[in-house]
């Protein structure tokens, strides 16, 4: 019975020190003090008297209708008209957008010319390998090439093929399909895939 009271009390005297809160205004209005009130429970030694208590303070508060615990607003509420909200863009890298002033006519002509059919005398047009001569040479940690060539170009091997290369020999870069480019030494078929650095 005792464990039953004290696990009432535990329920009932947050909910109760909750409606107290929202009804001070009430009770200042009415010339009770709520915090007096609940002194004197407090100090009650009996579980039983001390629920009694706080039950006898809620009773005219879950009575009373919700209006009266809405305090009045006494002062008068500013809405602001929102006419324009800016948006905020994070991006780590500066953005590349060009101005139309800045756009000469052929960079506007040639603006994603790549998805268009190429006529005959373009592809007649198109270099589809250069011979070039190595001018210096370094071998990564992975065993790939990062080749320097005499006109100022620089290239690396993105597979793991291997081939001999060294300072002097000359190579024929070409294009492949789906953007991919080979290097091959002149004269012979093996070859390495290889991206352009500068």
């Amino acid at each position: 019975m005792l464990k039953a009271i004290n696990l009432k009390m535990r329920f009932l005297l947050p909910i109760s020190l909750a409606i107290s809160c929202f009804s001070l205004p009430v009770l200042a209005q009415q010339g009770g003090s709520l915090a007096n009130s609940i002194q004197t429970c407090a100090k009650l030694t009996s579980d039983q008297k001390r629920l009694s208590c706080f039950d006898n303070i809620a009773a005219p508060l879950v009575a009373a209708p919700i209006k009266e615990f809405v305090a009045p607003i006494t002062e008068p509420i500013v809405v602001q008209e929102v006419t324009e909200v800016d948006a905020v863009v994070v991006s780590s890298k500066p953005s590349q957008t060009t101005t139309p002033s800045q756009i000469s006519t052929q960079q506007e002509d040639e603006f994603a010319k790549e998805h268009l059919e190429k006529t005959a005398e373009q592809k007649a047009e198109e270099i589809n390998s250069i011979e070039l001569t190595i001018a210096s040479l370094k071998k990564l940690i992975r065993g790939q090439w990062k080749i320097s060539f005499d006109n100022g170009q620089k290239w690396q091997q993105k597979d793991s093929a291997s081939i001999r290369l060294k300072i002097g020999d000359s190579v024929v870069l070409e294009r492949g399909a789906l953007g991919v480019f080979y290097l091959k030494k002149s004269g012979t078929k093996k070859r390495i895939q290889v991206k352009r650095l500068k």
